[in-house]
């Protein structure tokens, strides 16, 4: 057909026919799409056979169109070898778009070079759909076409260009904050929706985005999305594409036959929410990104109902599991598991497309396990691994039964799994997310009683409730959204004022649920002991409900003890009275005494008087007594409870050289032990710890020190410390060391550890040594330490020797 060929308006084309494609396997179509100066001219293409096979490593040089369809209607129309052929409104304006003054354009249309006619169970659709993955691979270029240049939408793109590349805007009329609308309204529009857009991106080696006359390339468009905030929501949709468009670059040469790079369980994950027009794409339009080798149950049949194919893709994901189904949308997950903890919080950045990072929060009998973070531990994951719901996310629904809450055993876990359409008229709005909680009742209720199940479940919810207010982070949506699902009617799931209101109605909350467990189901050990641990008002709420309720057959152990003595929070002394009104006669060993002793809350004097208030004969040892000298937080007032309970408390030296060494409240600690025992032996070694304290007190330990004993000798080896600290208050240590004794013994060996000093103040102490002894050894080795010194102040240290002995480096 010629490009200048004219078609009289009295003439109509007849309609156009396909025909057979050959039976080669990797035989597709392609178009030309012919020149025409006249942008009003009907749109002219060829239709021909394509071969996708490699030939001796040559370059295919079409382009590949990514679009959406639009309205199914097809009210425009095109000649296509020389006959009539109807199109989407959508499809024609971007071939106008496409189409060039001068050069003819080779592109692969979906909606023109495979016969749609024949429905989506024609055999030659079955074929084509698995060389999709060939065909965007193996294409020069992707065009991503996202529609006409309305609402701004090519400004919008244009702009991102321009950050993308780095340009100033200043100057530019269309300014990024005053233009929000235009670029939601970009991101927004169908494209970045439609799940079948993702493997043409997802493959492409280039990618190019138009929007009207406006034509950019896909990576610049990533970098320009960094540059803009983008709502949460949003981002969690587009993101995921993105990470898809930015990875072209780095994606090598495809080979025919290969795979992705994603498993299938990732892509089901990652694109649930993107639009579909049938349910099977759900599924079908990921295969090419996938990277497991795809069973002949998975392949493209739309025949088959989808109801069979979603439990198909289930069994192919959860092989271990057992896959129920009897909804069109809906199965059910059965199968066995440990509860290890929950999702605390959840970070996505633009910066990072496709990515969330989560904080994870072990359950208390991981922790008992191992030296495990009680913060968490952050990972990484494909977004979105954590679906966000008003701020918040969703979690799966979990039914149990049998046994207790424990990593001992496996718990019989129930999942209900929905791929919903994703299309406007969807009713999985974020109101209804707990909706699959009562999808499949008859699933639910088939394990053993409901009501064991509540019961089971309940320490599991209020672990999670006790973990996520330990992170002090007001999630008050997020905890009514985790107690829902299990029946519980309360004002606490209408109430959204945050941690306080949390506080508030636990104590009903965490009652209704302990009150209905009864008392046939254990309590374990680690939740009382993670209770016991909690300072504010909800951690003596946990723990007098589990007492009340659960108290007649639980033994309070030297754990949990432990944890209340070592509790830093305002409520721990009334956590320790609750449990010595449940148990009179706890385990309190010198262990758990040392535990009270170090503990640096403002509340640990209290603790100990509860101790000594209900155990009148407690051992405290020497050991004890270094443990509350060596408190940094508030030792003095753990000090004066342990000598008002024990007058005659055994000081030892080593008792003496921890206070010294204290960098928190040292000197009020010396007071205490001094007041109590005037005759203390201040030795050498405390003097020289107290020289080189590098905390804000260090010249203060030592007056103190020397105010009750005056002719402590002070040695080299104390001098040696003061030249070697780094604190702050190393040169006034040094002062003090002085003024009490005068001629200090500085050998070669301090100066040589004066000059290596790399703190900040490592000259202002070489300052005070030569200022008090003028005739110091500067030995070749106290040069050579100079040199090698590299802290920040090493040139000044080099200064300060080249003034007092004409030393050269």
């Amino acid at each position: 057909m010629s490009p200048n060929s004219e078609y009289s308006s009295h003439t109509i084309p007849p309609l156009f026919r396909y025909s057979p494609l050959p039976p080669e396997p990797y035989t597709t179509r392609m178009i030309r799409l012919l020149p025409n100066k006249d942008r009003s001219a009907p749109i002219q293409c060829e239709l021909f056979d394509y071969d996708l096979s490699e030939v001796d490593g040559e370059m295919h040089l079409y382009q590949a169109l990514s679009y959406v369809w639009g309205s199914e209607l097809k009210p425009e129309s095109i000649i296509l070898n020389g006959c009539t052929f109807h199109v989407t409104k959508n499809l024609h304006t971007a071939l106008l778009y496409l189409r060039n003054r001068q050069l003819e354009r080779m592109l692969w249309v979906d909606a023109i070079c495979i016969n749609q006619d024949e429905g989506d169970e024609g055999a030659e659709k079955t074929k084509q759909i698995p060389l999709m993955r060939a065909i965007y691979a193996q294409a020069q270029h992707v065009i991503v076409w996202l529609g006409e240049a309305t609402e701004n939408g090519d400004k919008a793109l244009e702009t991102i260009r321009r950050l993308g590349e780095g340009q100033d805007l200043t100057n530019y009329i269309f300014k990024v904050p005053d233009d929000d609308d235009a670029y939601l309204g970009l991101l927004n529009r169908d494209w970045f929706n439609h799940i079948w857009v993702l493997q043409e991106v997802g493959v492409a080696r280039s990618v190019y985005l138009m929007c009207g006359s406006v034509y950019i390339n896909g990576h610049v468009f990533c970098e320009g999305l960094k540059r803009i905030e983008i709502p949460s929501n949003l981002l969690s949709r587009v993101g995921p594409v993105a990470y898809l468009i930015r990875n072209a670059l780095y994606r090598p040469k495809y080979k025919l036959g290969s795979r992705g790079s994603i498993s299938i369980a990732e892509l089901v994950g990652m694109y649930q929410n993107h639009r579909a027009t049938k349910q099977h794409d759900k599924l079908y339009a990921l295969l090419s990104l996938s990277t497991d080798p795809i069973a002949a149950t998975l392949q493209p049949n739309y025949s088959i109902p989808w109801k069979e194919v979603s439990t198909q893709l289930l069994n192919y994901m959860f092989p271990e599991c057992s896959v129920e189904s009897d909804r069109a949308e809906t199965a059910v997950i059965k199968g066995k598991g440990w509860i290890l903890g929950h999702v605390a919080t959840v970070q996505e950045k633009a910066s990072e497309f496709g990515k969330q990072k989560l904080l994870v929060v072990f359950n208390c009998k991981i922790l008992s396990m191992g030296d495990i973070n009680r913060r968490g531990m952050e990972c990484e994951v494909r977004a979105p691994g954590v679906t966000f719901y008003r701020n918040n996310f969703e979690g799966r629904q979990i039914a149990m039964s049998h046994g207790r809450y424990s990593m001992d055993c496996l718990y019989d876990v129930l999942l209900t799994w929905k791929i919903p359409l994703g299309r406007a008229e969807s009713n999985d709005k974020p109101g209804n997310v707990f909706a699959l909680v009562d999808t499949a009742p008859e699933y639910r209720n088939m394990q053993a009683e409901a009501g064991k199940n509540q019961k089971n479940v309940t320490l599991i919810v209020l672990d999670i409730v006790i973990s996520a207010l330990e992170q002090e982070t007001s999630q008050t949506e997020g905890l009514q959204q985790l107690i829902r699902p299990f029946g519980i009617k309360h004002p606490i799931i209408e109430s959204s004022t945050g941690l306080v209101v949390c506080e508030e109605s636990l104590e009903k909350l965490s009652q209704e649920h302990l009150r209905y467990r009864g008392n046939d189901l254990p309590v374990p050990e680690e939740l009382v002991i993670i209770a016991a641990a909690i300072g504010k008002s909800y951690g003596c709420i946990i723990m007098e409900l589990l007492l009340k309720y659960h108290g007649a057959n639980f033994l309070i152990s030297e754990e949990v003890v432990k944890s209340a003595t070592g509790n830093q929070g305002s409520y721990g002394p009334k956590i320790l009275e609750v449990l010595f009104q449940h148990q009179r006669d706890l385990p309190v060993s010198e262990e758990t005494l040392r535990v009270a002793a170090g503990n640096q809350g403002c509340y640990g004097s209290q603790i100990l008087e509860v101790l000594f208030q209900y155990q009148e004969n407690l051992p405290v040892s020497e050991e004890t007594l270094r443990v509350a000298a060596e408190n940094q937080g508030y030792g003095p007032q753990i000090l004066e409870v342990l000598f008002q309970y024990q007058e005659n408390l055994p000081v030892s030296e080593e008792t003496l050289r921890v206070a010294a060494e204290n960098q928190g409240y040292g000197p009020q600690i010396l007071e205490v032990l001094f007041q109590h025992q005037e005759s203390l032996p201040v030795s050498e070694e405390a003097i020289s710890t107290a020289a080189g304290n590098q905390g804000g007190y260090g010249p203060q330990i030592l007056e103190v020190l020397f105010q009750y004993q005056e002719n402590l000798p002070v040695s080299e080896k104390a001098v040696r410390a003061a030249a070697g600290n780094q604190g702050s208050f190393g040169p006034v240590i040094l002062e003090v060391l002085f003024q009490h004794q005068k001629n200090l013994p500085v050998s070669e060996e301090t100066l040589r550890v004066a000059a290596e000093n790399q703190g900040s103040y490592g000259p202002e102490i070489l300052e005070v040594l030569f200022q008090y002894q003028r005739d110091l050894p500067v030995s070749e080795e106290v040069i050579q330490a100079a040199a090698r010194n590299t802290g920040p102040c090493a040139f000044e240290i080099r200064e300060a020797l080249t003034r007092y002995c004409g030393a050269s480096f």
